[in-house]
Order: structure tokens, then C-alpha cells, then sequence
């Protein structure tokens, strides 16, 4: 995986695609529609977790949930593994799973996504970890002690453990990935969680955002970074790629749509990247080869943030097999021609190779203002049309690029590819 975000290239679509894949833009958009699909089983655990953050996607446990046993999720992954998906296991705080370092030794995996707390509480964990094939570890830090304790409902000793833990796995030298999740009471801190981060040897930072999902499905609009005001995040971001070019590679994650400025996006559309594809299009919600299920409940949902959505259920599971019974409301034909809004065919030339972005972001926003037909509803904001509006940030970019480049003469970390 490539190390920077952007590496921008200025011009037309058509002139960025030839610079970034060799291709026509015609050839380009054959060579991305008839790429070979990736097909995914998640299977989503909303077992223990040592945290209540206000924030967390998988919400509260089901009233139909039941105790997850090992064969229960075992059969499901060697269900897929037979069927030619690739899984990925996701409970909610993995090292309160029980069973799963014994599905991890069947079904390897080479990242876990924890809170870490439990890394500083538990020396022999981070050992147990590696002794199972894990070399990345992704976490969260939501800002400093009073954001990150605020949005996770925790002590201040469990922030200073969440680093603690973030050195004690570079100690052991294990990749690191944090992910911010920002609103509007923490996007004041990004500079010093950026310091923070950098200084702690972090191989890579996620900037995301708190979307409606999960229990955040219940805070007021007036919490979220909505519209045209998450580009105060992208020129954030900007401001921190040129100071910490030579010390932290940041890349802003999939609630502010793909960039169509970034060269190893388009060469991983054209499948010529070395990340794993999810799909043909941009959003894993769009093919029927990506399921997410819910071991506890056996349903099974287009994308892992939507198991509350119960208007989205596509099928459920019984003695490990998946029966899919509902339709997918977000495939591709349907996107293609009924998108709405500034999504639409004709009002965006992104439109064919985008198809309106995380599908999760866009409907989960859609259904929380009241939005008819939420599955065609656009997204709330795009990184490339913010882009597309604002070059100046692109040659602040760029120059950070360049300094990039020159720091990671000396060598490169690889991360692996993983479903997000």
C-alpha cells in the first residue's frame, strides 16, 4: 500500500487517469468495470466490549441476540473460505471474543481492531497476538484526554492506558493504524493529536468522521461535521500533511468519498494497484459479493455499519450457510440510474466511476433528516468536487508529497488490505 493519500495531478479527469494508469479515460473505465470482484464475508460479533463509546456503529446488542459459540462463527467462515469469499472477522472488543484466538489460528488474519486497552492491561497479549500472525494493529484516539474520554464515556486512566498501548506495539514492532473519528467537539484538537501521533511512531492515521449510525443514530443533527462543512476537516488535513509530511502519513477515510485526485486511487480502480479490490465500483455495498453478518442475531446486511437498518436486511444464516432473501438496495444498476442530487448521472463527471461513495454515510444522513428513498440519496460532501473547487490545496499537497517522497527513501512499511 502506498504511503501517501494524494499524489495530485492537476488537469481533467480524462488527463489524471492517463497520467495515473497509462489509460484513455474509455479504457480505463473498461479496464475498472471488468476487474475481477473480491467477495467478502464480515462477520460482525456485537459481543463484550470494555468501552461504551457514544459513537459506536454496532449500537446495542440485538433483543434477539444470542451467545455466539465457536462453531457457530466457524462454520460461517469456512463457509465462505469454500465459497471463495475472503473474511474478516469483527467483534466488538476481540480480546473479550473467547473464541477468538482459536479462529484466528484457522482462519488467519494478519490485523486486529481494538481499543488496546486491554494491550496495557494484559502484558502477554501483544505476544499472544504475534504469535497468531498479527502484524497490524488498528486502534482509535478521538482527541486528547477530555475528547477522547468524552466520546468513548471513559476515565482518564483509560486514555493513558490507549497509549500506553500504542507504544508498547511499536515496541514490538507491529504496524500501527489509529483512526480519529471527528465532530464537532474534537475537530478544534486535530493539531495536537497529529503531534501526538507522530511522536508515538504511528505508521498511519485515519481522519474520519461520526456519521449516524449505530448510537450516534440518536444524537441531534447539530453533534455531526455535515455538508459543505466537513471541508473544514479537508482543510485541516491539508495544513497537517505539509507540517508532518516527513513524520506521519494521514489520509482521510471513507465518509468524505473517494478522491479522484490520488493516483493510487485510480490505479486501484484500474486494477493495478496491490490493495485487495472489494469490488467493480468504488463502494463494497454495491456488488452482491460483499455480506456482513451478525453472528449473534443470523442476519446478514449489505455493509457492517447498517445492522440497525432493519429495511436492509438481505438475508439470514442458518447452520452456517447464508440464504440471501432481500434485495440490494444499493446495486449498481439502480445507482447508476436513479442517484440523486449532486450524485446523479449528469451532474457529476466522478458519477461512473463513484456511484455516490459510501452508501452507509449517504443513507444513514438521508434517514436521519428524513430523506424519501434513502438509497439514492447523495452524499453529503465529496473530497474530490471540494477539490475539484479549491486547487490551492492541491499545490500545498503536493509539496508535501514531495517531502514524503524523500523521507521514505531510506524504506517503506506495508500495511495490509482490509475492509473499511
Amino acid at each position: 500500500m502506498e504511503l501517501w493519500t494524494f499524489i495530485p495531478t492537476f488537469g481533467s479527469l480524462s488527463h489524471r487517469v492517463r497520467h495515473a494508469t497509462g489509460l484513455t479515460l474509455e479504457d480505463f473505465m473498461i479496464a475498472m468495470r471488468s476487474k475481477p470482484v473480491q467477495r467478502w464475508v464480515v462477520a460482525v460479533s456485537h459481543t463484550r466490549c470494555n468501552l461504551r463509546c457514544a459513537h459506536c456503529f454496532m449500537g446495542e446488542p440485538h433483543h434477539e441476540a444470542k451467545r455466539v459459540a465457536l462453531s457457530d462463527v466457524s462454520g460461517l467462515l469456512e463457509w465462505a473460505c469454500n465459497h471463495g469469499y475472503k473474511s474478516f472477522l469483527y467483534p466488538k472488543e476481540p480480546l473479550l471474543f473467547q473464541p477468538f484466538f482459536d479462529l484466528i489460528r484457522r482462519f488467519p488474519q494478519s490485523f486486529i481492531e481494538t481499543n488496546a486497552v486491554l494491550l496495557a492491561r494484559k502484558a502477554a497479549s501483544i505476544k499472544q497476538l504475534k504469535k497468531h500472525g498479527i502484524t497490524t494493529v488498528m486502534s482509535s484516539l478521538h482527541g486528547l484526554e477530555h475528547e477522547h474520554c468524552l466520546l468513548t464515556n471513559a476515565g482518564t486512566s483509560t486514555y493513558r492506558d490507549t497509549l500506553k498501548a500504542f507504544r508498547t506495539i511499536k515496541d514490538h514492532g507491529m504496524g500501527l493504524v489509529v483512526n480519529t473519528a471527528l465532530y464537532q467537539r474534537n475537530l478544534h484538537c486535530l493539531p495536537d493529536v497529529a503531534t501526538l501521533l507522530a511522536e508515538t511512531g504511528v505508521d498511519k492515521w485515519y481522519i474520519s468522521r461520526v456519521f449516524p449510525v449505530g448510537r450516534a443514530s440518536k444524537w441531534p443533527m447539530s453533534e455531526f461535521i455535515y455538508g459543505d462543512e466537513a471541508g473544514r476537516i479537508v482543510e485541516a488535513y491539508v495544513r497537517l500533511a505539509e507540517e508532518f509530511a516527513d513524520r506521519l502519513t494521514i489520509s482521510l477515510d471513507v465518509p468524505f468519498g473517494p478522491n479522484y485526485y490520488s493516483v493510487s486511487t485510480l490505479r486501484y480502480l484500474a486494477g493495478q494497484g496491490d490493495d485487495t479490490a472489494y469490488g467493480t465500483y468504488w463502494c463494497p455495498t454495491t456488488t452482491s459479493g460483499f455480506l456482513s453478518v451478525s453472528t449473534e442475531t443470523q442476519r446478514i446486511f449489505p455493509c457492517f455499519y447498517l445492522h440497525d437498518f432493519e429495511e436492509l436486511l438481505l438475508g439470514t444464516v442458518e447452520k452456517a450457510r447464508p440464504t440471501l432473501v432481500g434485495h440490494n438496495p444499493f446495486g449498481a444498476h439502480e445507482l447508476h440510474t436513479q442517484l440523486r442530487g449532486k450524485c446523479a448521472s449528469g451532474s457529476c463527471h466522478y458519477h461512473d466511476i463513484c456511484l455516490g461513495g459510501c452508501r452507509a454515510v449517504a443513507y444513514s444522513f438521508a434517514k436521519k433528516m428524513g430523506v424519501p428513498h434513502a438509497n439514492k440519496a447523495e452524499m453529503d460532501f465529496c473530497v474530490s468536487r471540494y477539490l475539484d473547487n479549491n486547487l490551492h490545496l492541491l499545490t500545498k499537497l503536493d509539496k508535501a508529497l514531495q517531502v514524503k517522497r524523500a523521507s521514505q527513501l531510506a524504506g517503506s512499511v506495508s500495511l495490509p488490505s482490509m475492509p473499511r
